[in-house]
């Protein structure tokens, strides 16, 4: 609504053969671009009534409503104006992809944006006591073949969570505890590396001859740290260091070492 001179509101007509080539362009501050190029060629109209290339069942969501829409085993719920404009949603299967506790399913088209989260529900194959709460909600990438944790909570026999963009989703179970790798230990700093396979890191805990010191924590390297002369000085005689680590889905892993 800022350009007041576009002309047929951004819409580009071509004649039957007419050709024209397209680049779109887009910048961050620091000036890197990347650029789309692409060739449009113009054919005659048809005299058919179009038809839109979305699964069977896909439902037409309107940007200012709310939405639900349910297959046998996932349901979404989106609020009114997650959406930019009104948008074909679909849940279908892709074929020959199964997770832990559940089918793969493709939500929508991955392309699509979305303002804010929507509500995603999938059924559990996993309803053991002792199991349901290591369940989660994950992304698949089926470019890189991976899953990145979403995290949603389970209830009766269904896992939700709130999720802020179409993709592909499926039900994993998450058992293992995170891995702590000591890179320093001694009386001046304490360093370790710590990774988790899939829900990610969500507790921190050290502690020398039992009482509590602080732990620096820096994600984006995978470090947790305690600076001896900036932090808080350790017992002179060393001490017994116990470091427990925990992951979203409650696994703990334990460090234990005299200094």
């Amino acid at each position: 609504p800022i350009y007041k001179t576009i002309k047929g509101n951004g819409a580009i007509a071509l004649a039957p053969g007419e050709a024209m080539t397209l680049s779109v362009e887009v910048a961050d501050v620091h000036g890197n671009v990347t650029a789309l190029s692409f060739d449009l060629l113009g054919v005659p109209p048809r005299r058919s009534k179009q038809t839109h290339l979305v699964p069977r069942g896909a439902q037409l969501f309107a940007f200012d409503q709310p939405n639900v829409l349910r297959s046998d085993s996932c349901t979404i719920r989106m609020p009114r104006n997650r959406l930019y404009d009104d948008a074909w949603v679909w849940i279908d299967r892709p074929s020959g992809r199964e997770a832990d506790a559940s089918a793969h399913f493709e939500v929508g088209n991955r392309y699509e944006p979305l303002h804010d989260w929507f509500e995603l529900s999938i059924v559990s194959r996993i309803n053991a006591p002792e199991l349901v709460q290591k369940l989660l909600i994950v992304k698949y990438d089926p470019e890189r073949k991976r899953y990145s944790a979403v995290g949603g909570h389970w209830h009766r026999g269904t896992v939700t969570a709130q999720v802020k963009n179409f993709g592909e989703y499926a039900i994993a179970l998450d058992t293992i505890a995170p891995v702590i790798k000591p890179l320093r230990v001694d009386k001046k700093r304490l360093e370790f590396k710590v990774t988790d396979n899939l829900s990610g890191i969500d507790f921190i805990e050290a502690r020398v001859n039992g009482a509590w010191i602080r732990m620096h924590y820096d994600p984006k390297r995978n470090l947790i740290w305690h600076d001896g002369d900036a932090d808080q000085k350790l017992p002179a005689d060393g001490g017994v260091l116990v470091l427990k680590v925990t992951d979203e889905r409650g696994n703990v892993a334990v460090f234990e070492r005299k200094l």
